[in-house]
C-alpha cells in the first residue's frame, strides 16, 4: 500500500517542506517554532483551524494519550501536543513521511511528547484502550478494509474514548463518473468505493463505535479546494523557482483532479465524531 499511494502526488517530493523552510529564512540547522512551522507542515485542509476542531471533538485533555493515523509530515501532532499539552503517537504508513516528520518534531524539541511510528495500522500490535482519543485527517479514505480499521480504532481506544476523522464519502444520490472513477484512483489514490454517509454510520456501528457528531464540509472543502488550485496556477513561477519543474506538475495536476472532483457534485467532505460504545 505505500507504493500504491505514491500515485498520489502530493505525496510525492517531500523534501519541499525544507524548500519552503528555507524560502523563510530557515535552514536545515536551524531550531523550527511548531507556530511557524505549521504554515507549512499540514496536508489537509484549514490547517489549525482542524487541528482545534479535533482537539474540542475529540475532548483531548492535558497528558491525555493520542494516537494519530496517518500523520504525514507530523503537523497535526505537533500542534496537537502544542495547544494541549497531550502525548501522540504518529503512525505513518510512508517511509520518507515519517522520517522527515521525525527531523522536524526533533528541531521543534518536542520529541519527548510525539512518538514517531513507522507502519501499517492494520498490521500493528497496540495493547487494548492504550489512547484516550485517535485523530485522522484525510488518511481513511486510503483504506479499503475499513471493517478491520474500525475495529482496531475500537480496540485501542479506552472505554468512553473518542475519535475524530476527516473523510471523503460519496454523495447518497450521486454516482462516480468513469472519469471520476480514474481520477480518484490515479490521482487521489482512491481505487475502491467510497462509503455515503449512511453506510460509514453502520461501519462505524458494527464495529462498537457511535457516530455523535457530523458536519458536512462539502461545500467548504470545494471552496478551499478550488481556491488552492487557482492560486498555485497563479504562483507557477514563484513554485517552479523553489521546487523544480517535475514537483510542480505533479501537484498541479492532484490539485485540479480534487477540485475537479468537488465541482462534480459526487464527492462529499466529512468531519465526524464517534465514541467508543
Amino acid at each position: 500500500m505505500a507504493d500504491e499511494i505514491k500515485t498520489m502526488q502530493l505525496y510525492n517530493h517531500i523534501d519541499r517542506i525544507f524548500n519552503e523552510l528555507k524560502e523563510m529564512g530557515i535552514q536545515d540547522a536551524n531550531p523550527l517554532d511548531v507556530e511557524r512551522l505549521s504554515e507549512v507542515d499540514s496536508l489537509h485542509y484549514l490547517g489549525n483551524e482542524a487541528t482545534k476542531n479535533a482537539i474540542l471533538q475529540a475532548h483531548i485533555e492535558k497528558g491525555h494519550r493520542v494516537l494519530d493515523i496517518g500523520s504525514g509530515l507530523g503537523g497535526p501532532a505537533r500542534m496537537l501536543t502544542h495547544l494541549a499539552e497531550c502525548h501522540v503517537d504518529a503512525y505513518e504508513l510512508q517511509g520518507d513521511m515519517h522520517e522527515t516528520a521525525k527531523i522536524l518534531t526533533d528541531r521543534c524539541g518536542l520529541a519527548s511528547r510525539v512518538q514517531h511510528i513507522h507502519g501499517n495500522f492494520l498490521e500493528s500490535n497496540i495493547a487494548p484502550e492504550t489512547y484516550n482519543a485517535i485523530v485522522s485527517f484525510l488518511v481513511f479514505l486510503h483504506i479499503e478494509d475499513r471493517a478491520t480499521l474500525f475495529r482496531k480504532c475500537q480496540d485501542v481506544l479506552c472505554k468512553d474514548g473518542f475519535m475524530y476523522v476527516e473523510d471523503f464519502i460519496r454523495k447518497s444520490d450521486r454516482e462516480f463518473t468513469a472519469e471520476e472513477l480514474e481520477m480518484l484512483s490515479r490521482d487521489v489514490a482512491v481505487g475502491h468505493p467510497l462509503p455515503t454517509l449512511e453506510q460509514l454510520q453502520e461501519e462505524l456501528s458494527s464495529a462498537g463505535l457511535d457516530m455523535v457528531q457530523h458536519t458536512d464540509m462539502t461545500e467548504a472543502w470545494n471552496k478551499y479546494t478550488g481556491d488552492r488550485y487557482v492560486k498555485y496556477e497563479q504562483e507557477l513561477d514563484r513554485h517552479i523557482r523553489v521546487h523544480g519543474k517535475e514537483a510542480v506538475e505533479g501537484l498541479q495536476t492532484f490539485y485540479r483532479s480534487v477540485q475537479r472532483l468537488f465541482t462534480g457534485g459526487t464527492l462529499g467532505g466529512i468531519v465526524y465524531a464517534v465514541r467508543k460504545r
